[in-house]
């Protein structure tokens, strides 16, 4: 039964790992759009999370279609089919008897559930990224520097990392505040 994406969540894959929250950027302005402003159906099916949906953007109020398989390395793959037959093959696969899979009862750990990054650069102990005064933008209400030093070392801004996939970053790369990806210039 189509609902808010969110009340699908979190979600556990057989491997232990799970997926707390989830998210797009509205192709009309780039917003990300949460899971909250998602309707539609999500399915766990094997080590795939399958999320069909509809969403509707808060900053500029365009829908757009979000069709997409999550597997369990927590990584965002495009679905090959179209919206509608993925929908009619996924109520072929799942049990009509089926409980409603509404996670909002759902208790974990919060610790667990939090996007974990991997790979990227190893700080000195006790080092402590010093953000510029130049800001090139905001996220979450929240200033982007344009560039962080690092023990004599200048990371410069490279892209916002949603919630709702843990960072995966480059040798060369630091996670700054949870949502910024910097890359060493």
């Amino acid at each position: 039964m189509p609902g808010q994406i969110s009340r699908f969540l979190p979600i556990r894959f057989a491997n232990g790992a799970s997926i707390s929250r989830f998210a797009k950027h509205c192709p009309h302005c780039k917003t990300l759009v949460q899971s909250e402003n998602m309707i539609g159906e999500a399915a766990l099916v094997q080590d795939r999370l399958f999320i069909i949906a509809v969403a509707r953007c808060t900053q500029c109020n365009h829908s757009f279609k979000v069709t997409c398989v999550i597997t369990d390395d927590k990584r965002v793959h495009k679905a090959l089919l179209p919206q509608w037959l993925l929908l009619v093959w996924l109520k072929q696969v799942t049990p009509a008897n089926a409980p409603a899979q509404d996670a909002r009862d759902w208790s974990f750990d919060a610790e667990e559930n939090a996007p974990a990054a991997s790979g990227g650069v190893t700080l000195p102990e006790g080092s402590e990224p010093q953000p510029s005064d130049e800001v090139i933008g905001r996220y979450e209400n929240a200033p982007i520097p344009a560039t962080l030093s690092v023990a004599g070392r200048r990371f410069v801004f490279d892209r916002v990392q949603p919630d709702a996939l843990p960072a995966v970053l480059a040798s060369n790369e630091l996670l700054y505040q949870r949502h910024l990806v910097y890359r060493e210039s």
